[in-house]
């Protein structure tokens, strides 16, 4: 999706911020881009890491769409561990990271999903996303028209509760 290639390419360029990011093509196609990396590469298995050790290597862990592709049961419950009692942060950037349901993961969810939208929408920032300064000076305030020129965005769901502690940064 463009929007989290998108996300990836400015943390790419930050001076501080190092970012892997990792898209699954196909069933055994995984395409890599770290940040230093010339090219990406093309992995022909799950890059996500399998042990505690790998995993503590991160400060975030941010999931787009295909979660289920990435979490098996052993690195759900590695990512569980992350979360819970080694100070691990997890973003969701495309909002539902699975298709149907995904047991094991909605504790980790900032919110409970509904229904799924039926049509694509512009995104937009919220108040708290153009406050916390998410966007820097890359990206202009909700106000902006160049919010109407990006591509919309679909295969989305209503959030029906948000949970303790979230912050919501961008909705459509």
């Amino acid at each position: 999706y463009w929007d989290s290639k998108f996300l990836a390419q400015m943390i790419r360029e930050q001076e501080k911020m190092e970012i892997t990011s990792v898209s699954r093509l196909t069933e055994d196609r995984f395409f890599r881009v770290s940040t230093g990396d010339s090219r990406p590469t093309e992995e022909a298995e799950n890059t996500f890491p399998s042990t505690a050790e790998e995993l503590a290597q991160y400060d975030l862990i941010a999931f787009g769409k295909g979660a289920e592709y990435f979490l098996d049961e052993k690195r759900l419950a590695l990512l569980s561990e992350y979360v819970r009692d080694r100070g691990g942060s997890v973003l969701f950037t495309r909002g539902k990271p699975y298709r149907s349901t995904f047991d094991g993961l909605e504790f980790l969810e900032p919110v409970t999903w509904g229904e799924k939208i039926g049509e694509p929408f512009q995104l937009r920032p919220t108040a708290s996303g153009e406050a916390a300064g998410l966007f820097g000076d890359l990206l202009p305030g909700a106000g902006d028209p160049i919010w109407n020129q990006l591509p919309t965005l679909s295969d989305s769901h209503q959030c029906l509760e948000m949970k303790p502690f979230t912050e919501v940064m961008l909705e459509g």
